[in-house]
């Protein structure tokens, strides 16, 4: 699922070849875990908390976030599958992870400025640009936007556009922690 994913958001930005070897390399099986968790997460000394959608026993989407000591949530990862992409899961990993954090003052993450079509996502779920860089927090050497929303508690009871999550779902995802 991962792989996939990667693939299809970042074919247009750095073109096939270089998006499958950095699928290859970054979500093959013994690498999974350790691509961005151990070398950035451990190395900085913080903690990531994941949230995995299911549908019928099949991954379809994951997010990967962190609450951090001043109150601010931080988007790490959000990925969901392809071919279920467009039915709400992505909004139900957002949801979810405000649900572990409804305290929390804002929700962040970094975006690469080629991803228009993640960009018009978070927008539609709320987000808007605050900063941008050079290069991605990673490292990779591709500009980036950053991006928040308000927690829960602090802001407006209608904040995404168009319906609610839940009248979008063909197939209501699982979410686990």
């Amino acid at each position: 699922m991962l792989h996939a994913t990667w693939v299809d958001a970042y074919t247009p930005i750095m073109g096939a070849v270089v998006a499958l070897a950095e699928a290859e390399r970054r979500f093959r099986p013994s690498s999974l875990r350790t691509w961005f968790v151990t070398a950035l997460y451990k190395a900085l000394g913080l903690h990531m908390a994941e949230l995995i959608a299911t549908i019928d026993d099949t991954v379809v989407g994951y997010a990967g976030y962190s609450l951090e000591s001043d109150g601010h949530i931080v988007v790490w990862m959000l990925y969901v599958a392809p071919d279920v992409q467009g039915i709400g899961i992505g909004t139900r990993l957002l949801d979810g992870i405000e649900a572990r954090a409804p305290e929390a003052k804002t929700m962040r993450l970094e975006v690469l400025q080629a991803n228009t079509r993640a960009i018009a996502w978070y927008r539609r779920q709320g987000f808007d640009i605050f900063h941008e860089q050079p290069q991605a927090f990673s490292g990779t050497p591709l500009p980036v936007f950053y991006m928040d929303r308000p927690g829960p508690k602090f802001r407006q009871p209608a904040m995404r556009n168009g319906s609610e999550p839940d009248a979008t779902l063909k197939a209501a995802p699982h979410i686990t922690s």
